[in-house]
């Protein structure tokens, strides 16, 4: 026999073995007994847990809502049961809703996604526009800078002809200076007779 046929074997002597097991410990019970303990036992197994931690363990699954999941391992079929469970103020369990179809919480976790996906796409062109529209201020507020740097440039030449302007102004004139009386202009008579 091959080893998988032995493994499958192993595996179903065990679940008969635990199977036997239960049926035994319920027959074994005395009628006195209530349901609580029967319930605590079956809890125990289906948790597979000790009894004395099964109400722990369910009670933990019960505030997270946990979904319980089985998968048929002959078939490879999921085979999870979502349960909703309300609890009242007491502790008390008020009402249970079962869903075996997960398609739908499938279906909305693919909406959720797909809306998010867009949201950041949508984002991500936002940021990629606006990025855009910085690098064409940038751009222009260097040659806005570039302008200003030039006109200063002009200004500064300017001032400067003006600085060479004034002081050719401010120089005494090299020609002779005339005047309007007439003893100046005159040419003075020698005397050579």
């Amino acid at each position: 026999m091959s080893v998988i046929t032995n493994f499958k074997k192993r595996t179903a002597i065990k679940a008969q073995q635990e199977k036997a097991s239960v049926e035994i410990k319920l027959t074994q019970q005395s009628p006195s007994q209530d349901a609580e303990s029967t319930a605590l036992m079956l809890l125990a197994k289906l948790l597979n847990v000790t009894e004395e931690y099964a109400i722990d363990e369910a009670t933990k699954y019960v505030e997270s809502n946990i979904k319980f999941f089985d998968v048929d391992h002959a078939s490879g079929k999921d085979k999870t049961v979502t349960a909703e469970v309300e609890i009242a103020d007491k502790g008390n369990v008020t009402t249970i809703t079962e869903t075996t179809d997960i398609n739908t919480d499938l279906d909305e976790f693919e909406a959720v996604k797909d809306t998010l996906v867009a949201d950041i796409e949508s984002a991500a062109s936002n940021v990629e526009s606006s990025a855009e529209s910085v690098e064409v201020s940038a751009e222009k507020a260097s040659d806005v800078a570039d302008n200003l740097a030039y006109t200063a440039d002009d200004i500064t030449a300017v001032t400067d002809e003006l600085k060479e302007v004034a002081a050719e102004i401010k120089k005494p004139s090299v020609a002779q200076k005339s005047s309007s009386s007439k003893k100046v202009s005159e040419p003075k008579n020698s005397s050579n007779k």
